[in-house]
């Protein structure tokens, strides 16, 4: 029987309770459907080879795509190696000195940091701040040098910036890096604090980088000095390494 193509034709065939005849799929969709709904086929190893070396091989390239596409996506970001610096920075050992400048307050003066119980300002120097970001920035209570400071400050010799926000007594405490074969620094952290027995109670331990709220790095001195390194907590936004762009630095550096 012919196939009713005509739309009255039809309608008047469903009204007499004949039967529409089937209609017939194009070949190439009749072939797409019975691939859909056979079973896939065996895995076949290919010749000579081990089927289990095979399929470790596979599982191998698939693991390196999926971490190569997490990279790409920022997701492995903490294990990325560091890239290089966008400028040579100088050798290790030549004349060129680097200051690093931190400032920690406790977390409950937020966002006044400056009025909170105390303040402890850190001045770090060091001539291989590459090497500091690079290998990371590690330093703690073992690193403060016993017979280097410690003594309470009088009031007389407080600096400006303690008498402005009402400071009136003050404590240095000197360290240095150890023999470890690390890069080598000096530092001091000058805490400050309104009532003495705050001060007597302090701990170095009681620092840490996530209390850090302003931190900066540069290099030369006076007016010539230029930032390489800075982060604010208030204005995060304007953070930056000028060598390694936002490579996670380890240790003491809080961005990013």
């Amino acid at each position: 029987m012919d196939f009713i193509h005509h739309p009255q034709l039809l309608m008047g065939q469903q009204r007499r309770g004949g039967k529409l005849p089937r209609l017939c799929l194009p070949a190439r969709t009749r072939h797409a459907k019975q691939r859909e709904s056979a079973p896939p086929p065996a895995y076949q190893p290919i010749d000579g080879t081990d089927p289990e070396t095979t399929t470790d091989k596979l599982r191998r390239l698939s693991h390196d795509f999926s971490t190569m596409t997490m990279r790409k996506r920022g997701k492995l970001k903490d294990k990325i190696l560091k890239p290089q610096p966008r400028e040579e920075p100088p050798p290790p050992g030549s004349d060129v000195t680097y200051l690093i400048l931190m400032d920690i307050a406790p977390r409950e003066a937020a966002p006044e940091y400056y009025r909170g119980e105390w303040l402890a300002c850190l001045e770090f120097t060091t001539r291989d701040l590459p090497r500091l970001m690079v290998e990371g920035f590690f330093w703690d209570a073992g690193n403060v040098v016993p017979e280097g400071g410690g003594g309470s400050v009088v009031a007389g010799e407080l600096r400006q910036y303690e008498q402005q926000f009402g400071f009136r007594h003050a404590r240095v405490y000197r360290c240095r890096s150890g023999g470890d074969g690390g890069p080598e620094w000096t530092g001091t952290i000058r805490v400050s604090a309104r009532e003495l027995r705050v001060l007597t109670e302090f701990e170095i331990g009681m620092l840490s980088v996530d209390l850090v709220f302003r931190m900066e790095a540069s290099c030369g001195s006076g007016e010539s000095r230029q930032k390489v390194y800075q982060y604010s907590v208030q204005e995060e936004e304007k953070s930056f390494n000028a060598w390694y762009d936002e490579a996670v630095l380890k240790g003491w550096w809080p961005w990013p």
